[in-house]
Parts: C-alpha cells; structure tokens; sequence
C-alpha cells in the first residue's frame, strides 16, 4: 500500500509541478521542459526514488503516445494555409541541416576518433534530426512569428522522416555490403507520399464521424483512439506515421476551411468539447513525458568515452545548423531576426532515442554508440533551453502570442 501511496504522491507533485513551471515560464521565460526534465533527473539518477531500469523498457511506447498527442494538438493549432505557403523553405532547410550535420559529424567521428566510416556516418544520422516530439512543444509558446514556428515545426517533422530512413539505408549497408541510390530515394519519397495521402483522407473521413458527435465528450476519445492506430497502420505500409497524424490534425483544425473549398454543405467547425479536452490531455502528457525522458537519465554517462564523442558530435551539429540558419536567412529575410531561436532550437527526441538501439538490435556492434547518442540527446536539449531562455528576456514587450484554434464557446445545451 505504501508503494502505492507513494506513486500518487509523485504523480500529484508532477501535475503541480507542470502547471507552476507553466506558469513560471510565462513570467520568467525559462522554459519548463529544462524544470520537468531536472526533476525526472532528481528522482531517478540523483536520489534514486525510482528505478529508472523498471521503465526503459516502456521508452519507445512512452514516446511514441507522447509525439501522437503532441502532434494532434499542434496540427489542430496550424493555419492550413501558412503551412503550404512554409513547406518549400522548410524542405529547403531541413535537407540542408541534415545532411550538413551528417556529414560534419560523420568527419569528426572519422577523422579524430577513428570509428569507421559507415558507424561514423550512422552517428550523424540518428543524432542529426531534431526531435518533433520537443520541437513542437516548445516553440507553441515562443515569441516568434508564425513562419518562423511553422518552419521549426515542419523541419522537426521532416527530419524524423530523414533520420529513420537514412539510418536504415546504413544498416542495410552495414549487414549485406550494398546501396541503391534509386532505392533511397525511393524509400524517402514513399515515406512521405503514403502519409500524407491516408493522413488526408484519414481526416476527411474523421470530418464526417465528427459531426455525429458534436457536443459529445466522447469524441474526443474515439478521435484519440482513431490516431493510435492511424500511426501505427501508416509505419506498417512503408509510410512516416508522425506525417500521417499531422495531416489528420491539420484537417480537423482547419475543418471549416477545407469543408467550404471541398463545397460541403453544413457547419463543420472543430467541436470546442473536443478542443478543450485536448488542451487537458496535451498538458498531462508532455509533463510527464519530460520527467519520464529525466528519469532514464545516467549520470555514468559522464564518466565514460562518450561524453567526449556526444561534445564533438553536438559541435559538429551546431555549426552545421549555423551554417543552415545563414542560407535560410539569405533566401527569406522574415528569419532574420530570430538567428538564436533557429540556432539552437536542435533539441534532439524520440526518434534519436529509439534509433540509438537500432545497430544493436540489428547485430552491429558500435561501442558506445547508443550512449553517445544519449547523451546528444541531452546536451541538444539543454541547449535549446538556454537559446531560447536568452531569446525571451532578450525580446520584452515583443511577444508574439502561440496560435490558437479559434474556437465558439460550448453552447448550453437544453
């Protein structure tokens, strides 16, 4: 009964604790993701309240629930409209982002620690996408444009794609000694064609089973349920689920819009029911999900050859994003003024997290491979905390408010 006691003791602390850091950030600008993931540090490696071991077996499932929330809520945020106007320059930055970062820290892998070429390539993959999962969460409440956090978002979005496909072409290297140019690219193109088409269609279908649960709670829930196998189904069939879902939601939150363009008779505006409970469970997610990634944190990691691999890695990562936010700003000038934000806004998430598994899973021995790729995970994080702390305090009286869905107030119902 104590355990059990206890575990709702944590449980409660860090609901409060996500809604005080919450708050904290609106009135300081530090972000809360920094507070919630030092907690999940405190009560794992630190003082060792819980046992971290008992839940990095649930990493990959934690994760994946948390993108899938986190990339309902955003999606049902975007302008439809601004995000078609955004995707070429946000295609445009993320290949070049990526493969700079690739190949810097492929070089330095090879170069200065001698790891061999494809192991060292493979390093410059699976830690060179920044991570949807955290991307998408922290720039909803940052003080930039529209474009400039449609950009950042679609860029993380894009990179989860590169990342798995290009660490499976490395595999496939490394275990059967051949490479098809035509097949890669192959394989990036299906990736996104097949998501984007069922998430499209997934949402239009949705529109329809909306409307039929219009003013009821219960349609959130069985839209939840809808997503849960939309992205796995998506992942089965060659496709990028992290796309698909983003498409459905972008659909929904843009629901009128696209009903009027297709001429479909009647109101089909997203029920504010469902929106709000949305808001709830994003909330309750994302805290728990950054106390969750501090909780797998070790501290061991420190003492090992990684931590030297991880600094070299992220340097190579933070030139090559430097070197991007530069052409990128060359090509728009409405980024201009956000260089710290585009700079260090690299915290890498779920994707990198899973990935780092993937040579041992597959018989490739990589020592320190996965640690190193933890530990980028880390570092990339707290920099994108502190990046974007400095660009708040920085920006007073300048705030740009995150999008919302706009939203009728529930109407009382007799």
């Amino acid at each position: 009964m104590v355990a059990v006691e206890i575990t709702l003791l944590i449980f409660g602390l860090i609901i409060f604790l996500g809604f005080f850091a919450s708050l904290f950030f609106e009135k300081t600008k530090i972000p809360d993701v920094l507070i919630l993931i030092a907690f999940g540090v405190l009560l794992g490696p630190v003082f060792e309240i819980v046992n971290p071991t008992d839940f990095l077996p649930l990493a990959s499932t934690v994760g994946t629930l948390a993108l899938i929330v986190i990339l309902f809520d955003s999606g049902l945020n975007l302008n439809l409209s601004k995000v078609l106007t955004e995707i070429p320059n946000a295609s445009f930055f993320s290949v070049i982002v990526f493969a700079l970062g690739a190949v810097f820290v492929g070089g330095i892998a090879y170069y200065f620690f001698n790891w061999n070429f494809l192991h060292a390539l493979l390093l410059g993959i699976v830690g060179g996408g920044t991570g949807s999962n955290v991307v998408l969460t922290i720039v909803r409440k940052l003080s930039v444009n529209d474009d400039t956090r449609i950009l950042l978002g679609l860029e993380s979005l894009i990179n989860d794609v590169l990342s798995l496909v290009g660490a499976l072409i490395i595999i496939q290297i490394l275990n059967t000694n051949s490479f098809s140019a035509t097949q890669a690219a192959s394989s990036i193109a299906s990736a996104f064609a097949v998501a984007l088409v069922a998430g499209i269609l997934a949402g239009l279908f949705w529109l329809g089973i909306l409307k039929k649960f219009n003013g009821k709670a219960l349609g959130y829930v069985i839209t939840l349920g809808f997503m849960f196998i939309l992205y796995p189904s998506i992942d089965f069939l060659g496709g990028s689920g992290a796309i698909a879902v983003l498409a459905f939601s972008l659909i929904l939150g843009n629901a009128q819009q696209i009903a009027e363009f297709l001429r479909w008779e009647g109101e089909f505006k997203l029920d504010s029911l469902l929106v709000y409970a949305q808001n709830e469970v994003s909330f309750f997610v994302r805290t728990f999900y950054f106390v969750y990634f501090g909780l797998l944190f070790s501290l061991t990691l420190f003492s090992s050859p990684a931590l030297a691999f991880s600094l070299a890695a992220v340097a190579g990562f933070l030139a090559a994003r430097v070197l991007g936010v530069r052409i990128i700003q060359a090509v728009d000038s409405s980024f201009k003024n956000y260089s710290l934000v585009l700079v260090s806004m690299m915290p890498r998430g779920l994707v990198a997290a899973v990935l780092a598994f993937l040579p041992l899973e597959k018989g490739i021995i990589i020592p320190y491979f996965a640690e190193t790729v933890f530990l980028i995970l880390f570092f990339t994080n707290v920099l994108a905390t502190v990046g974007t702390f400095a660009f708040e305090i920085g920006r007073p009286g300048e705030i740009t408010k995150p999008q919302v869905v706009r939203v009728k107030e529930p109407k009382s119902r007799k």
